[in-house]
């Protein structure tokens, strides 16, 4: 079995050189003006008029969701041009290609943790490391990018006011709870985005950083790799109308696990 090439300990470099940036992302279209004044025809507010609780509640209750989406939408595209100007660099640092095994199989992810200390009423164990399995191997084709984890969540969509004159402000006064309401939104739908993203890059971390260890435990004999069975079948029926013909199925017959500690390779 071969072993991936070897990008060092530090695994988010680039990312991390993202991440100082996220404040002067590139500047796309927002939509947030486009909704903050809907222009219905509204009409002067008499004096002292104050906005009814049933009008707050219905104007509320779209002006969040729209300015929720504006600002998902908005966040999202800032943070995808990002990742598409940073895709060369990110192509080299989160490359999966030399981790496959064999026949398009992915190593399992595991995860480490240092200095574990567990508590009971008359005992108490230190581990130095503590290794975990997170995520067995899988076949995988083709083989993923950081595009797999990076663009979850995050999405482009056209936001347009609702054709109700009654969702929309009718007067002065609904119209400035409507611009507040919006603005208010539309951060929780950027903070949203940013959240997403967050999470997508702690989870492509992981899984790049979790394979790469699976390989140094590997060589020292630590855990074993999975192994992988193949059998022929000249002919399969899919159905009345359909047969494939020259099959080879592959299966995962026996996942990694961890071996016997007298078995262990310390690496020089």
């Amino acid at each position: 079995m071969s072993t991936p090439t070897t990008f060092g300990r530090h695994a988010l470099p680039v990312l991390m050189a993202m991440g100082v940036c996220l404040s002067v992302a590139p500047a796309v279209a927002s939509q947030l003006d486009s909704i903050l004044k809907p222009a219905q025809g509204q009409v002067a507010a008499p004096d002292r008029e104050k906005l009814s609780i049933v009008r707050e509640t219905a104007l509320r209750e779209v002006a969040i969701a729209l300015g929720a989406r504006a600002g998902l939408s908005d966040r999202s595209a800032e943070l995808m041009r990002l990742l598409d100007q940073r895709a060369a660099a990110l192509d080299i640092q989160f490359n999966f290609n030399p981790m496959v095994i064999g026949n398009s199989v992915l190593p399992p992810v595991i995860s480490e943790s240092k200095d574990v200390i567990a508590l009971e009423t008359s005992a108490m164990r230190v581990a130095g490391a503590v290794y975990r399995i997170d995520e067995p191997a899988r076949f995988a084709l083709p083989t993923p990018t950081w595009r797999n984890w990076m663009y979850v969540g995050l999405g482009i969509s056209e936001v347009t006011l609702p054709s109700q004159a009654a969702a929309l402000p009718q007067n002065a006064v609904e119209q400035a709870y409507w611009e507040r309401t919006v603005r208010e939104g539309y951060e929780l739908g950027r903070k949203q985005a940013q959240s997403v993203y967050d999470l997508n890059l702690s989870r492509l971390e992981r899984a790049h950083s979790g394979m790469r260890l699976y390989f140094d435990l590997w060589r020292r004999g630590m855990v074993s790799a999975p192994t992988v069975a193949s059998s022929s079948e000249l002919v399969a029926n899919e159905g009345d109308s359909t047969i494939s013909v020259g099959n080879t199925l592959f299966r995962i017959t026996a996942p990694s696990g961890f071996t016997k500690p007298d078995g262990w390779t310390p690496l020089e």
